[in-house]
């Protein structure tokens, strides 16, 4: 893989993703949506009960914004990683600008590395987004209504380690997405994948616990349950009955990396004379 091949790529990939309007649209769209939960979460809690108020407080001031907050982030920001990877590389196929960027380039692997690295950095930029529209909706929810103030202990490092972990965990399904979309070329197929292993994880994580109709099951190999044991650190004190965060991030990556490289086979394999 040349090395100036790869960065041209890459380069090419970056323009397309900040000249696109989706890309554009989908930030904006996580920003109005977590910013506007938390102005939503407020106005509509007269009705509340004063413990349940008290509870909710508790998770919209400022100071909680690195736990409860980025909990939003992460459901909005997966769905919109997962977008984009299965657009990067199903509508090179809907286009049919496959073969004519393939015939410019050195080796399909620095195609297929750039548009990745150019879709991780899309996560990276989102994780950002998110942290910052979590800082700035939880900031006028604790002003508009008199919120303690008080951030606690290493709040600048519980913040960036939220932001670190949130786009950690979106890792496995916009691999899945990517590979998805790869196999079938089509971005639907990438997302309609996602959707449906993600609640089929969420729905079988219960039977997989407790001594529950799946205890058989190693649970500790379930995403959700190791996407939680990641997020679980954002907390001041963790849950005792998930795996360590470590350990989570250890069994996402494994799932990432085999999705990652499942992708450069079928890729290297695939014949694109038709399209």
């Amino acid at each position: 893989m040349a090395v100036a091949d790869f960065f041209s790529l890459y380069r090419s990939e970056i323009f397309r993703l900040t000249h696109r309007m989706m890309p554009r649209v989908m930030m904006f769209a996580l920003a109005v949506l977590v910013v506007g939960a938390y102005l939503l979460l407020w106005f509509s809690s007269s009705s509340l009960n004063d413990a349940d108020l008290a509870d909710l407080k508790d998770h919209l001031r400022l100071g909680s914004a690195p736990k409860y907050g980025m909990d939003i982030v992460y459901q909005v920001s997966m769905l919109v990683a997962v977008v984009l990877a299965s657009s990067s590389i199903a509508t090179e196929y809907g286009w049919g600008t496959i073969r004519a960027i393939l015939a410019r380039t050195d080796s399909r692997a620095a195609f297929l590395t750039a548009k990745l690295l150019a879709v991780l950095t899309f996560v990276v930029v989102l994780s950002l987004l998110g942290v910052a529209c979590v800082l700035a909706g939880s900031a006028a929810v604790t002003s508009i209504a008199g919120l303690d103030t008080s951030l606690g202990d290493g709040f600048l490092f519980r913040a960036l380690g939220a932001t670190i972990r949130n786009g950690f965990v979106v890792l496995p399904y916009v691999a899945l997405a990517f590979v998805a979309s790869l196999w079938f070329r089509a971005t639907a197929a990438g997302v309609a994948v996602v959707i449906v292993v993600f609640y089929a994880d969420v729905l079988l994580t219960p039977l997989a616990t407790g001594g529950g109709l799946l205890s058989w099951f190693p649970e500790n190999a379930l995403i959700y349950r190791n996407i939680q044991a990641v997020l679980d650190a954002n907390a001041l004190q963790r849950s005792g009955d998930l795996p360590g965060a470590w350990q989570g991030a250890a069994v996402l990556a494994g799932y990432a990396l085999v999705l990652f490289a499942l992708s450069y086979w079928r890729f290297e394999t695939r014949d694109v004379s038709s399209t």
